[in-house]
């Protein structure tokens, strides 16, 4: 199985980051406690990294990872969240109650 790195540059930070990774058809994030939107109410993947993983055409599922388990969901979930700014430039944001959570084993 090969993966491939996302990356993009996040203004805020001022450089480019690793975001997360591409295995086969599914984008996997391991996020922190710090990357959870609470006024989102879930996570947010830049609009750059989306568009990136819109090019890959058997990419369907974005899995954020996280201590408590792993959130699942459609990338076209993603792509139809409005736009918004908070200084990690143009990002999409999806509630963790549309995602599918698994417990870690």
């Amino acid at each position: 199985m090969s993966r491939i790195v996302i990356r993009t540059y996040d203004p805020k930070k001022g450089k480019n980051v690793v975001v997360g990774y591409l295995y086969d058809n599914k984008f996997v994030k391991h996020a922190k406690k710090g990357h959870y939107m609470v006024k989102e109410g879930g996570f947010g993947l830049q609009e750059e990294v989306i568009l990136q993983l819109s090019n890959f055409s058997d990419c369907d599922t974005v899995v954020i990872k996280t201590k408590a388990g792993a959130y699942y969901s459609a990338l076209a979930q993603w792509k139809v969240q409005p736009l918004k700014n908070y200084g990690h430039g143009p990002q999409r944001f999806l509630a963790v109650k549309e995602m599918i959570r698994r417990q870690h084993a």
